[in-house]
């Protein structure tokens, strides 16, 4: 499911409904369903209507994060006008129609809250009684959106209690309670049964686990006077009148001669409360004490030495601190209002709300017996451990969400990416890639295509949207140079944002990327930060070869995938000069941590990267199949004179389409036997029309151009026999396929993947890659004996037409749904990454990398900073500054990513900042920039201490710069 959240707050704002959205948002992401929460830029709850001083400016809240799997977005909340606060919501809103609609407020929100809708599947609605509710539930309804909602109600609260928020709650799809008194209080109201579902509170017990709980001890005995003998009464909350934390305060006030009790209230203050606690006498301030907001692990510490929770609340939905102290093994004490009955039961106590009196009665009577309070305290502790859990809780909400969508189609939202596309490019992975693209859509899913265009006319990068087979497909214009192995054809900042944007239009569950060449590697990256699935289809060897063949300048097949610079030594473009050609591996297999699930259609293909270091269990094998019944429509056209031999796709050397006429050479009586067909186009094509010319053969070999894929049955009904003759490890050629598909036998090198589709002396024949001798040799078995043609053809037809495109695509489907219910691939592993910085490599860094890889015992990677996110730059264990011009205002990231630095001593400004700094080290040349890669990575403790000084150089750095930002705004007033 795609679930967008519409919450006032998100943690680590403090709130039992924050908490409750967080935990449940987590389950859901875990389990596979598509989380996007949408919230404001808000801390305190002080902040719904103003904003916070600056010395409360302690938090910073990120516009975008990923939780655990879930995508948090945090809007900026808007002030209220004060006319239009006070004399329309006051006034007019609230007294004449009773509505709630103080705040807080976010425009920003409101006006994308259309586009979040519009992608999602359930519209999940937190909080009554705000007014996020109402625009997003409108707007769900527009959309025809299911929406569910989790009131946290607070039964006689008046802002709750209000005819347009019993109309929101009958109108939902599903309301979510936390309480069976909740759920009937509801049902009276007239929210219909079938509609409302108990869900219940909870929390993680490995969190309320003490930590330092003797010092803890302690440090209050120090501080607080606690002594072993006392009676310890702790509150937890908001102290509000509402929370009934005067009422407490009165009531041990009473107890104070009785026995030795303490009260420690903790949680954040309000103006009341200040009065209140104000007027207590100092003898009185040191028994009923107040701490203030407590860390969590204080918190628990606490509630470990507490006798008894008190929470003498007038409204609570269901109050989580019930739980907090449970878990503790602390007997708990509510009020006889709301759920607190039901919640509470026989492990606590009940007292009259606002009643001192009634409040003090059973705090005495609790308190004269520690062993009953010890075994409610015990039986607490086994009621949290049972019911609940946020396993159990998560569980019961999933349930629920998925009630209302019972009838609703189960389709996915899928984008297919791939560096082209037909119809103006043709090629195997292309067609495949279409293929599976409109079989997805005819199985009732939501498909779109992002995909490169090559077009060297057309607006570099520009974006045009067109459709294909009821497809939208989004092109981005590439040029020539975009594909070239010499240029930097594997990250593209420009593509990665037009990537992100239409990610975050369409909402995508699965991106499933084909070849990438040419795009950027970083829309991976892009599409696990919009929690997407990720699938690949691997295609060939681009990932772990620059040339992307794995054959070496000699044509001799690559077995080392770290030698890439004798092939290729650099890579440049626009941006960056001379780039190692090693950092495009490091970077395309940081890139690949991302994907979820890769399918190949081939076991060598497979096995290659498993070689390459991608997990074995992450690779599927798939077949790409076909759609046989394209062929079999086309009955063979007979030449009983000469065998047609036809060789389809590219015409380049890795190929092998040399070897062909080489092979013809050793042939006897070719123009009277023999037909050759070279279809398609390519770099060697006018090599081969001269040689052919050459050796005469112009009456038996014809070259019929680039056939478009509606066409290219055609081709195989005047072929007798496709000759396949590559030099390079062919993954699961498309030619073979559709050859099978058309009973046509195959003539192919015994290389790659091959030898998984032809079976030798059954369907085809196959030969050494390269061995042109042995070619002719096949090719005259089937002149000298035609009955083989059928006899083939047919074992090739009955081989194929098992494996049509519509059973690998359900295949595919059901990887993508095994993918949705497992939990997100983490983005970022554990990596040994060393981040570089700079446009252009200096030599003697290149050397540096080179040697110091040559020596090193582990396996860095090393990428370009400006390739990367900034998550992925915060993994890293260092910032290389590799180019001598580099500011200090450029390097500031790895300050303030806490990096240790290593720059080149030729720039005075960063050799300064960390001698001055102890943020780094520098080098002179290429075998001291090796020595302090060894250094730095060797020595854990001293990389962490630099990381820590550059921290602290960032923070002096920015001080220093709003000094003088301050300083010039005085100068600039007026005298």
């Amino acid at each position: 499911m795609r679930i967008v959240n519409i919450i006032q707050r998100y943690p680590p704002a403090i709130g039992g409904s924050e908490t409750w959205c967080q935990e449940v948002c987590r389950y859901l992401a875990k389990r596979g369903h598509k989380v996007k929460v949408l919230t404001l830029d808000v801390h305190k709850e002080e902040e719904y209507w103003r904003d916070p001083r600056d010395e409360e400016r302690t938090l910073s809240l990120g516009r975008f994060t990923l939780d655990e799997g879930v995508v948090v977005r945090r809007y900026r909340r808007s002030l209220p006008i004060h006319s239009v606060h006070h004399l329309i919501y006051k006034k007019l809103l609230d007294r004449v129609l009773n509505l709630y609609f103080y705040g807080p407020h976010s425009g920003e929100m409101y006006g994308k809250l259309s586009r979040e809708i519009k992608c999602a599947d359930v519209v999940f609605l937190h909080t009554l009684p705000y007014p996020h509710n109402y625009v997003a539930f409108a707007l769900a309804k527009l959309f025809r959106k299911k929406t569910v909602i989790v009131p946290h109600f607070h039964p006689t609260h008046p802002d709750y209690e209000r005819r347009s928020n019993y109309w929101l709650l009958r109108n939902c799809d599903a309301v979510l309670t936390v309480t069976e008194f909740e759920k009937e209080y509801l049902k009276e109201k007239g929210v219909p049964t079938d509609k409302l579902f108990v869900t219940g509170n909870a929390i993680n017990p490995k969190e309320y686990e003490p930590a330092g709980l003797d010092a803890f001890r302690s440090m209050m005995a120090s501080e607080f006077g606690l002594r072993p003998d006392d009676r310890v009464i702790t509150f937890v909350g908001r102290k509000t009148e509402e929370k009934g934390a005067g009422h407490l305060i009165e009531a041990v006030r009473g107890l104070l001669d009785e026995m030795p009790v303490k009260l420690f209230l903790v949680g954040p203050r309000f103006a009341e409360y200040e009065r209140l606690y104000g007027a207590l006498s100092k003898e009185e301030r040191c028994r009923i004490i107040d701490l203030g907001v407590l860390s969590h692990q204080d918190k628990v510490n606490l509630l470990h030495l507490s006798n008894l929770l008190a929470l003498p609340s007038r409204y609570e939905a269901f109050g989580i601190v019930f739980l907090e102290a449970w878990i503790c093994g602390v007997p708990v004490l509510g009020t006889d209002r709301g759920a607190m009955p039901s919640v509470i039961g026989d492990e606590g106590v009940l007292s009259r709300f606002a009643d001192v009196g009634d409040l003090r009665l059973k705090l005495r009577t609790a308190l004269s017996d520690l062993n009953k309070l010890q075994i409610m305290g015990k039986r607490g502790k086994e009621r949290v451990i049972k019911n609940y859990t946020w396993e159990v809780i998560g569980a019961k909400t999933e349930e629920a969400l998925k009630t209302p969508l019972s009838s609703e189609k189960d389709a996915m939202k899928i984008v297919v990416v791939t560096n082209a596309y037909p119809p103006r490019f043709i090629g195997g992975a292309e067609l495949v890639a279409h293929a599976q693209a409109k079989l997805l859509k005819e199985s009732g899913h939501n498909v779109i295509v992002f995909a490169g265009e090559p077009n060297d006319k057309g607006e570099r990068y520009a974006l045009r949207k067109d459709v294909l087979d009821g497809i939208p497909v989004y092109r981005v214009c590439l040029h020539q140079q975009d594909y070239s192995t010499e240029f930097l054809n594997f990250y593209n900042r420009r593509i990665h944002v037009l990537f992100e944007c239409l990610l975050e239009d369409f909402s995508p569950d699965i991106v499933h990327f084909h070849n990438l060449t040419g795009l950027s590697a970083s829309l991976i990256q892009a599409a696990k930060q919009k929690n997407a699935r990720t699938v690949m289809t691997l295609h060939d060897y681009a990932g772990i070869c620059g040339k992307n063949t794995l054959i070496k300048s000699d044509d001799r097949l690559c077995d080392d995938f770290s030698r890439c610079a004798e092939c290729i030594p650099s890579v440049s473009d626009e941006h960056w000069k001379e780039i190692p050609v090693r950092m495009r591996r490091d970077y395309l297999a940081l890139q690949f941590q991302a994907v979820d699930t890769f399918i190949s259609p081939s076991s060598y293909l497979a096995g290659k990267y498993i070689q390459s270091g991608i997990k074995e269990e992450k690779i599927k094998i798939v077949w790409n199949g076909l759609d046989v019944s394209r062929f079999t429509e086309k009955p063979k056209s007979d030449d009983t004179k000469r065998v047609r031999f036809s060789y389809v796709g590219y015409l380049g050397r890795h190929k092998g389409v040399h070897i062909i006429l080489d092979a013809l050479s050793l042939l006897s009586d070719v123009e009277a036997k023999v037909t050759v067909n070279f279809v398609g186009s390519g770099e060697g094509k006018g090599r081969l029309e001269s040689r052919v010319r050459d050796m005469g053969l112009q009456g038996s070999v014809r070259f019929l151009g680039q056939v478009s894929n509606e066409e290219i049955a055609d081709v195989y009904k005047q072929t007798d026999v496709l000759i396949l003759p590559s030099i390079w490890p062919e993954n699961q050629p498309v030619s073979i396929t559709e050859a099978m598909a058309s009973r046509t036998p195959v003539i192919a090198s015994r290389i790659g993947g091959i030898p998984e589709l032809v079976e030798d002396g059954k369907t085809g024949y196959l030969f050494e890659a390269g061995n042109a001798s042995e070619l002719a040799q096949r090719m005259s078995e089937f002149i000298a004996d035609r009955s083989k043609l059928g006899e083939f053809g047919a074992n090739a037809f009955r081989k194929i037409s098992g494996d049509r495109f519509t059973n690998p695509t359900e295949k595919i489907i059901e990887l993508y749904r095994e993918r949705m219910r497992l939990p997100a691939t983490q983005s970022l592993a554990e990596e040994m990454l060393i981040v570089c910085l700079g446009k252009e490599m200096n030599p003697e860094a290149a050397r540096a990398m080179d040697i110091f890889l040559k020596e090193s015992r582990h396996t860095w990677r090393f990428v370009m900073c400006d390739w990367l996110q900034r998550d992925q730059v915060e993994r890293a264990h260092l910032l290389w500054v590799v180019d001598d011009e580099i500011s200090v205002d450029e390097a500031v990231i790895g300050l303030q990513n806490k990096l240790p630095l290593l720059v080149p001593g030729s720039n005075p400004e960063l050799r300064d900042l960390c001698l001055q700094g102890q943020c780094g080290l520098y080098y002179r040349d290429a075998l001291e920039a090796v020595e302090c890669l060894h250094h730095l990575t060797s020595h854990l403790t001293l990389s962490r201490a630099m990381g820590q000084n550059s921290f602290r150089r960032f923070y002096a750095r920015r001080s220093l710069a709003h000094a003088s930002i301050a300083a010039k705004s005085l100068t600039a007033q007026p005298a």
